[in-house]
């Protein structure tokens, strides 16, 4: 990906941060995560555009975050700070230009790529949402790495499933092989070890098919399911939904913000701020339930 940087609208800046040090820190989040969800071998870490979605990539075991993620709370100047979906400034085109000014000043100093383009101003009023709450900010963040941590979980299991089934395989053709191999010789062969070497043969067999339809269930699983399953296993994970239902919440209130705002947006996005494009995850609204659910039940547990 060939690297440029945009024209930069500002020059001030709240703090300074070291790309290195920031980095270092999600590393040392990582392995501890790792640690937590029994992730086998370390995950590599890499930071892409402003305006992707955090993702799993299983076959290089890596994890991809946009890069807004490397600010803190602290790091966004007082006067980029919105707590209030009401608020003017996000329609008012000069601020958010601002906005995206000094953020894309602050990463093209760390020699990464631009993040925000004029075709990101949507996913901007979300990030600008998002840092209404210095808690929960951070928290969301650490709810996506454990969802995308979890989906390197589940493809680790995966393999292994994978291999089990393979030799379950390999057994049921041994087996069958053995008993036809028996049945062939059955007449030179003493009828005593006939029967045994076909009970030992019917016994492989009948194991090795069980054994393979008990492990299919995880090939069941479909795309939202396994996205629901890498939710709760990140809450489980963290011992806390509260980023999660912060995160997913927040994208309903920008959703239904944006349905107000235009007609258009009406056709994608539905009365509750779910979107109706985006056919591979839970609805928004599902995902706040069950994560909600799932701290309900966990606090009661607690107390």
């Amino acid at each position: 990906m060939q690297k440029h940087r945009l024209k930069l609208f500002m020059t001030t800046s709240v703090s300074r941060f070291n790309y290195q040090e920031r980095v270092g820190e999600f590393q040392t989040k990582l392995r501890d995560y790792e640690r937590r969800m029994n992730i086998s071998s370390p995950v590599n870490l890499s930071f892409i555009e402003f305006h992707e979605s955090a993702c799993a990539q299983l076959l290089n075991k890596s994890i991809c975050l946009p890069s807004w993620f490397l600010f803190k709370y602290e790091d966004i100047p007082e006067r980029f700070r919105i707590r209030d979906m009401s608020d003017p400034r996000f329609n008012d085109s000069r601020f958010l230009n601002e906005v995206a000014g000094w953020m894309n000043e602050k990463i093209a100093e760390l020699g990464l790529t631009t993040i925000c383009r004029p075709a990101d101003r949507e996913i901007l009023k979300n990030f600008i949402y998002i840092l209404r709450d210095p808690s929960l900010f951070e928290k969301g963040k650490d709810f996506i790495i454990g969802h995308e941590l979890a989906h390197l979980a589940h493809f680790q299991e995966g393999l292994a499933i994978k291999l089990y089934d393979s030799i379950a395989l390999g057994g049921i053709m041994a087996a069958f092989f053995l008993l036809f191999l028996t049945v062939s010789m059955a007449p030179i062969v003493h009828l005593g070890i006939t029967v045994g070497v076909c009970g030992i043969a019917i016994a492989m067999t009948v194991g090795g098919i069980c054994g393979s339809l008990a492990h299919q269930r995880h090939a069941a699983l479909s795309m939202i399911e396994e996205e629901k399953k890498a939710d709760l296993d990140a809450v489980k994970m963290l011992n806390d939904a509260k980023g999660g239902i912060y995160y997913f919440q927040s994208s309903i209130d920008r959703h239904l913000a944006l349905r107000r705002s235009s007609f258009a947006a009406q056709r994608d996005i539905d009365e509750r701020g779910n979107n109706l494009k985006d056919k591979h995850h839970p609805p928004l609204t599902d995902r706040v339930a069950y994560l909600t659910q799932w701290q309900r039940e966990t606090l009661r547990g607690l107390g």
